[in-house]
């Protein structure tokens, strides 16, 4: 079969044809400008001296004007000129050239600088001289130096001279001879040598090119060959392919190729189909075929559409798609279907098929789809937040309950970076962290964390995040699960701030337990202090030195007694009774305590009007009131500290605005009122600052109970509670109590001392029955006692007073019990004593009690309940108060018997 000869071969032809003629004719063109050029040497050589002669001079002048523009100069000396003119001549012979130098000689023709023989500097230039002179500019000057090497030798220099008349300097620069003459010959034969070169070039191109056009005919041979062998190895592929089915037709459609593969998938025998029409393309989909063949009349797989189908893979060259075809058993299979139309030159002589089974893999790609559906189901419906990130820590998967939380939708998220979507500036680090040890160390991190949503809300989240891991064992992302957990941690908060409560009530009520026997055993010792202190100054002169001491050291002793008392009120063990009380005296015994507590970077004042009346409120309920609104106020300048300011006044009911300030209708008010310096309170917080456990504090530095107490006792006794200042301009809180009428003293100072005293049997003097276990205060007990007139019988054993009291019970006209004894309580003997004597008053003494009260007291019959330690004036006006009472109800009952 003869080979077709190809457009490129006509090409390759015609190319080596014109090489064969235009290299020896440019060969020769090249020989004869090489001869003119050999011919014109010298007058070359000549030309490239005169330009050489001439930069020289130009160099000289160069150096002969910047000496010039340095004398000039009016900063510099003359020296210092000099020194900078020689400087700048140096560049400029550096920039010059390699060859090209400057001398300076002096008018004595002394060579001051030679910029390439400095060992010539100092030497006479006329010893060099061999023609010129120093004076002439436009001729040039011959010198002949001595050579560095060799002493007998000279060399050379052509130089011109300017002379610098100012400084009588003559300015010369040279290029030596043999250099000059070197770089004219270097130039003459590096012309020469390149078109030698050239010539040699063209030669050997000539000879390639020939070489070239046998290896082109002998490699055309060897492909032709190959071409051959290799359809040949392709048809065998082609016939042995098992995986494929590879189908060729002529171009009426008749099957020319029916690979094993084919025969495998389809179940026919190649014998079966070579040679006959396609059998309508293996059943091809009536529909499939009918949307490839819409010009077409004939939709029911006749052989007219499968015509219609080759001739429009003729015209397109190529279809691919994916199709169902019938075996020879009748099975239908789906196959991935590629038509093409086949070639030879320009001509198109067929189609070929090439299809692959593709039912197992189309039925594993429906099993996934399933399952990424059911996937897609749970991953929607879980309540939990799901969020799938790339190595680029950008979001791919965004369920519902993700954009539920952080309140961006699927379509806002995907494809953004989590720095975007759940970083703020506070937690970017903890998160960049976490997303390391899962990236990096593949480790599942469980972690909590506190984000903005999109509203700026703050809400906590638990992360549980685990690294996604292909079968090549490489990390191609992260999983995160995400639960919001900000409800569950503000129960968890509230019920460890009830803990925290529970656990402070308990303490308080340790810290009660401790103040009352503390109270019980101090009270007894200041008692017997104050009582002897006082009987000492009734034996001294008043303006006595001693006296005087004492009676400073009895202020002392009662001011210890008003610590106890305050102490018993902090830990709330005092008396929660409501009664008049004078509030000025109160605060400022509170404030006291609370210099103590604050920093001194607080100042505090106080405008406390006197007189300002009294209030019916348990003495509790104000300490309660001072210090939560004080403790308030000392948290709001904590960090910069402030002025906090307490008063007290009265005020007028009709003063009052009682349209936005809601009171009861008394006449007057006292105004307690405390403000600070410090940061304020929002307005939009104000309304809610009293309702229970609302705070703006930080976790664990406030229970949100404090405004709520104080709110709700200033309620309890009729009053109200205003709150006014801006933020950051402090805050001041105003407490209105309903004033109450002044009490007027059930008695006065008695002036009885000295006097006898009756007793309610007629008898002098009255016989009193002391009872306490402190041996001090039974010993102050009997000298008070008798110093008021009475008789006197001491026990400290409660016991034996008992004991002697059965024993003459009639004797006796008043009884003074402690309450807190070893033996038998102040109670018992109470109890003991009434049943014998039902008539007999008993007053009852305690340093402390919270087992028996003064209520619980005076329901056994106690006509007075005293708590230690009091004045010897208050015990006396006391039993006065009883046995007047008593002498004149027996005098009463005397008269009517």
């Amino acid at each position: 079969m003869r080979p077709h000869s190809t457009g490129h071969e006509r090409i390759e032809s015609r190319r080596k044809v014109t090489l064969l003629v235009a290299y020896p004719s440019l060969t020769t063109a090249l020989l004869f400008i090489l001869t003119g050029l050999l011919i014109l040497g010298p007058a070359m050589e000549r030309e490239w001296r005169e330009w050489r002669t001439e930069r020289i001079r130009e160099r000289a002048h160069a150096a002969t004007m910047i000496i010039s523009a340095i004398e000039a100069s009016e900063t510099l000396s003359i020296a210092e000129a000099k020194e900078q003119a020689f400087a700048l001549v140096r560049n400029l012979r550096t920039s010059s050239g390699e060859h090209s130098h400057i001398w300076v000689v002096d008018h004595e023709s002394r060579i001051l600088l030679h910029t390439a023989r400095p060992d010539l500097q100092g030497k006479l230039l006329n010893e060099f001289m061999r023609s010129g002179d120093l004076t002439q500019t436009n001729k040039p000057l011959e010198l002949a130096l001595p050579a560095l090497n060799d002493s007998n030798n000279d060399i050379g220099e052509m130089a011109f001279v300017e002379s610098f008349a100012p400084w009588q300097w003559h300015v010369g620069a040279g290029r030596f001879n043999d250099s000059l003459v070197q770089n004219t010959i270097f130039a003459h034969k590096r012309v020469v040598l390149a078109l030698a070169l050239s010539c040699a070039i063209i030669l050997l191109l000539s000879l390639a090119s020939h070489r070239r056009r046998c290896l082109i005919d002998r490699e055309t041979r060897q492909r032709q060959a190959n071409m051959i062998k290799a359809q040949n190895h392709i048809r065998s592929v082609l016939s042995s392919t098992r995986q494929v089915a590879i189908i060729a037709t002529d171009e009426s459609g008749i099957i020319s190729h029916f690979n094993e593969g084919a025969e495998l998938i389809l179940g026919y025998d190649s014998k079966e189909v070579v040679g006959k029409h396609t059998p309508l393309l293996f059943h091809l989909e009536a529909e499939l075929l009918a949307s490839l063949t819409p010009t077409s009349s004939d939709t029911s797989g006749g052989e007219a559409a499968i015509d219609i189908f080759l001739n429009k893979v003729n015209q397109v060259g190529q279809v691919e798609f994916e199709t169902r075809w019938r075996k020879h058993d009748g099975e239908m299979i789906t196959v991935s279907l590629a038509v093409s139309s086949l070639h030879i030159g320009a001509a198109i002589n067929g189609i070929s098929l090439v299809a692959q089974d593709i039912t197992e893999f189309k039925k594993a790609e429906e099993a996934l789809r399933d399952s990424e559906r059911r996937l897609n189901l749970h991953t929607n419906q879980t309540p939990m937040g799901v969020i799938q990130w790339d190595l680029d820590f950008k979001a791919r998967r965004w369920n519902p309950a993700a954009g539920k939380i952080f309140g961006y939708g699927a379509e806002d998220a995907i494809g953004k970076h989590a720095r975007d979507l759940i970083m703020t500036a506070a937690n970017k680090e903890h998160i960049y962290n976490a997303w390391g040890r899962a990236v990096q160390m593949r480790e599942r991190v469980q972690e909590r964390g506190k984000h903005l949503d999109v509203n700026g809300r703050t809400i906590y989240c638990e992360w549980f995040s685990t690294p996604l891991i292909n079968e090549d064992n490489e990390v191609i992302g992260v999983t995160s699960l995400v639960n919001d957990i900000t409800e569950h941690l503000a129960i968890v908060r509230e019920k460890e701030q009830l803990e925290y409560r529970l656990q402070q009530g308990r303490k308080m009520e340790a810290i009660g337990t401790l103040a009352g026997g503390i109270a019980h055993d101090f009270n007894n010792i200041l008692f017997s202090a104050t009582g002897f202190t006082e009987i000492a100054l009734k034996d001294l002169p008043p303006d006595s030195r001693a006296a005087s001491c004492l009676q400073e050291s009895l202020q002392a002793q009662w001011r210890a007694a008003d610590l106890i008392d305050q102490i018993l009120t902090f830990s709330r063990q005092g008396d929660e009774v409501a009664h008049p009380l004078a509030l000025d005296a109160i605060i400022e015994g509170e404030l006291k305590l609370l210099r103590a507590s604050l920093p001194t970077t607080i100042t505090i004042r106080t405008a406390i009007k006197p007189d300002c009346g009294l209030v019916n409120v348990a003495e509790v309920h104000i300490h309660q009131i001072l210090m939560n609104l004080c403790t308030n106020a000392a948290q709001a300048m904590s960090k910069d500290g402030g002025i906090l300011e307490i008063s007290l006044s009265k005020i007028a009911r009709s003063e009052l605005d009682t349209d936005t300030i809601p009171l009861v209708n008394v006449p007057e008010y006292l105004c307690l009122s405390v403000s600070d310096t410090g940061i304020g309170i929002d307005l939009a917080d104000r309304e809610r600052i009293f309702t229970p456990y609302f705070t703006t504090k930080e976790g664990g530095e406030g229970t949100g109970l404090g405004l709520a107490t104080v709110h709700g006792i200033v309620e309890s006794l009729g009053g109200t509670i205003t709150v006014h200042g801006d933020v950051k301009r402090g805050t001041c809180f105003k407490v209105y109590l309903p004033r109450c009428e002044e009490l007027e003293p059930e008695f006065a100072e008695d002036d009885r001392d000295g006097k006898p005293v009756i007793s309610s049997r007629g008898e002098t003097p009255g016989k009193i029955l002391f009872i306490d276990d402190e041996q001090q205060i039974a010993n102050f007990a009997r000298l008070a006692l008798q110093d008021m007139g009475f008789a006197v019988e001491v026990f400290t054993s409660s016991r034996d007073a008992l004991t002697a009291f059965t024993a003459q019970p009639e004797t006796f006209d008043l009884v003074i019990t402690d309450q807190t004894m070893p033996e038998i309580t102040g109670g018992e003997i109470t109890k003991a004593i009434l049943k014998l004597r039902p008539d007999l008053p008993i007053i009852l003494c305690t340093g402390f009690s919270d087992i028996l009260t003064k209520e619980q007291a005076l329901e056994l019959g106690v006509i007075e309940y005293l708590v230690k330690p009091f004045r010897i004036q208050s015990l006396k006006e006391t039993i006065y108060r009883i046995l007047d009472t008593r002498s004149e109800t027996a005098q009463i009952i005397g008269k009517g018997g």
